[in-house]
């Protein structure tokens, strides 16, 4: 647990402490420095709710929080007990746990949490008010609290987050503390959920202002509209505990009739769902026939437009046929179409498909005598558009080979069906035309419409941004960002990347973007409140703190206790001995040779030579004043010889001078007799 003062603008005194009540001893000093008007920050490690995958579990949190300290306000004697409850750990946890089983991105509405039945039965609704995030409208709030003379708990929304603020009073009512609950993870607490006590009420209403505070420039930005509105807007609805009990059979016939409820709504979605689709489809048939209709009309409009412009040539057709009318012996052909009428590119000829066969003729023999009975040969007019009346069926040939006046009285004849149909035809085709440019300026209107309608939603909808890992479009709710580097990636696979690490045990982990880019500058960490926010398991976040705390110190392992515990890596690193750093342990051992060390005893050597010599010190033994051989008499005079080979040093074991180095007897003899003449050769007992 981490617990640390407020900012100096959250802290006060009252002019006289408060002494706590009853015979409670509290488990640590925070609850008592609340009541003497301290104000104070909780937070425990790895209990944030995003810990537990719950990205939109806030306003549970919060509601759970209030079920839980009013059950605890209840079962304790006095207020410093309940404060010192509160404040644990066990509780904390417990409140954290809901957010587990809600794993959706769906923010809920406060009236939703509060109508499910395990929130129903325990806390009920006293007052509702909306405002700005400002300091007098969260003073008027706790106001209201207070003068319920009761525990009382509000629940502030300012979208998307909602935190809590719990009101303690003590049994006598004189006596307030102010629990502030937030479940993200904050500048203030940033390891996990927050809890922000405080005895003020003025002090209770700057904490709420600093954590709703309000960006000015985020509000006047003019990319963002109704978002901004959002964000200039809070309310608080006030609860207390409810005086019954949770029937726990009673709760699961409510929750299943709440399921059941539930699946009757989705099944109902899914018909209303069919139902639109098989509408969509029949709307998509009637505008493909719709189509279709516009075009059999477009179609009908140039053959309109044929037929105006035939009609015109027939016009010049008949003044030519006029004008050749007198020289029609005389002349090498009777019809005008000859050398007057050019080719057409509307409706074609009633002969143009099938021509009227007719016997081979020489036409420079008959050209004078007689005209050709082709009048369309080599000008045929060629019509591109409505075709004649006998242009599939030809009208069948005369038995007898007919005059030249006869076939013209045909032909006039034939012209003359043809134009009425073309007039009948045309007539109805521009109605056709009217009635297909109605449909299609409705068309455009609509198309228009929702184009516009399309473009405005555009505005609105979420930003979206490109994962570098799974290579989909993801909303930005899902965003996973890394501060050093603002690269972003979908939570998914940040957690996949991350979980991977800690297994391999890598650390630091480096961003997978920077690190598949291999730009040649460094990469970016991932940072532990990254680590936190995507949802890791218990164990996984134990690693991941070893890990983390392997940059600053080392683990040992001590043989006395089979304990591990971690140790700054620069204390470390300056001393030359290891004290085991559990409390209940005394265990020394040296750095280099891994020995323990008595508390009390010799200085260590790792080759033993302190600890021989402080030995030979204890036991009054000698070293030769040679080589410095350990020497120990065991009985006889103090002449001591070493035994070392080569040394031949004679030495006194009373005082330890050396007496002589030789080998010689002689020499030895008078030396031997001249030291002692100092010294005593036998020790004589007193």
């Amino acid at each position: 647990m981490s617990t640390s003062p407020s900012s100096s603008a959250m802290v006060s005194r009252r002019d006289s402490d408060t002494k706590p009540q009853g015979s409670y001893t509290p488990r640590s000093t925070l609850a008592v420095e609340v009541l003497q008007g301290k104000d104070r920050v909780v937070c425990f490690p790895g209990t944030s709710q995003f810990r537990l995958q719950g990205v939109s579990a806030c306003g549970l949190a919060a509601f759970n929080f209030a079920r839980i300290s009013f059950r605890i306000a209840e079962s304790c004697r006095s207020l410093l007990e309940a404060l010192d409850k509160i404040a644990s750990r066990e509780t904390v946890e417990e409140v954290i746990a809901i957010c587990a089983g809600w794993s959706s991105d769906l923010h809920l509405e406060v009236e939703e949490i509060s109508q499910i039945p395990l929130f129903e039965h325990t806390l009920k609704h006293k007052h509702t008010s909306f405002g700005p995030p400002k300091l007098g409208h969260f003073r008027k709030i706790l106001q209201t609290m207070v003068s319920l003379q009761k525990s009382a708990a509000v629940i502030i929304t300012r979208p998307p987050e909602i935190i809590a603020c719990l009101k303690v009073t003590d049994a006598s009512c004189e006596h307030n503390a102010y629990i502030v609950f937030d479940s993200h993870p904050r500048p203030s607490h940033p390891d996990g959920a927050g809890l922000i006590f405080s005895s003020s009420l003025d002090n209770a209403a700057k904490i709420l202002r600093s954590i709703l505070h309000v960006d000015k420039d985020l509000i006047s930005s003019p990319d963002l509209q109704w978002e901004a509105q959002l964000l200039t807007n809070c309310s608080g609805h006030t609860f207390i505990a409810k005086n019954e009990s949770l029937d726990a059979e009673k709760s699961i016939l409510e929750s299943s009739l709440a399921v059941l409820a539930l699946r009757a709504e989705v099944k109902e979605l899914k018909q209303q769902n069919d139902g639109l689709t098989s509408q969509n489809g029949k709307l998509e048939e009637e505008v493909a026939t719709l189509e279709y209709a516009v075009k059999q009309e477009k179609m009908k409009a140039a053959r309109a437009t044929t037929y105006a412009t035939a009609l015109t040539r027939q016009e010049h057709k008949q003044g030519c046929r006029d004008y050749y009318q007198p020289n029609a012996v005389a002349g090498p052909s009777r019809f005008p179409f000859h050398d007057c009428v050019p080719h057409y590119s509307g409706a074609q000829s009633i002969f143009f498909d099938n021509p009227r066969p007719g016997p081979t003729r020489n036409y420079q023999q008959d050209a004078v005598a007689r005209p050709s009975q082709l009048p369309f040969h080599g000008r045929v007019p060629q019509y591109n558009g409505a075709q004649s009346i006998f242009a599939d069926n030809p009208p069948p040939l005369p038995t007898k080979k007919p005059s030249t006046y006869e076939f013209e009285d045909d032909m006039d004849i034939l012209e003359k069906m043809q134009i009425d149909f073309f007039k009948e035809d045309s007539k109805e085709s521009m109605q056709n035309l009217n009635a297909a440019f109605k449909l299609q300026k409705m068309f455009d209107a609509e198309d228009a419409g929702l184009r516009d309608h399309q473009a405005e939603l555009k505005t609105h909808l979420q930003a979206r941004f490109h994962c570098g890992i799974c290579l989909d479009e993801c909303p930005e709710d899902d965003a996973a960002m890394v501060d050093a580097c603002r690269h972003m990636v979908c939570r998914s696979c940040m957690k996949g990347f991350i979980t991977a690490k800690i297994e391999e045990h890598r650390f630091p982990i480096l961003c997978p973007i920077c690190v598949a880019n291999n730009t040649g500058h460094p990469a970016a960490e991932i940072s532990g409140l990254l680590v936190e926010q995507i949802g890791i398991t218990e164990e996984e976040y134990k690693i991941w703190t070893e890990m983390e705390l392997s940059q600053f110190s080392i683990l040992l392992d001590c043989r006395e206790c089979n304990r591990s515990a971690f140790v700054d890596r620069v204390d470390f690193n300056d001393m030359p001995n290891i004290a085991c750093p559990l409390p209940d342990c005394s265990h020394i051992w040296c750095k280099s040779c891994h020995r323990s060390i008595e508390i009390g005893g010799p200085k260590h050597s790792c080759d033993g030579t302190s600890e021989l010599d402080h030995l030979m010190k204890e036991k009054g033994w000698k070293y030769c004043p040679n080589c410095k051989t350990p020497i120990l008499k065991e009985h006889g005079c103090h002449h001591m010889i070493c035994i070392a080979s080569g040394c031949n040093s004679h030495f006194c074991y009373t005082c330890g001078d050396l007496i002589v180095r030789s080998a010689l007897k002689d020499e030895v003899s008078k030396a031997v007799s001249a030291h002692y003449t100092k010294c005593q050769l036998f020790h004589v007992p007193e």
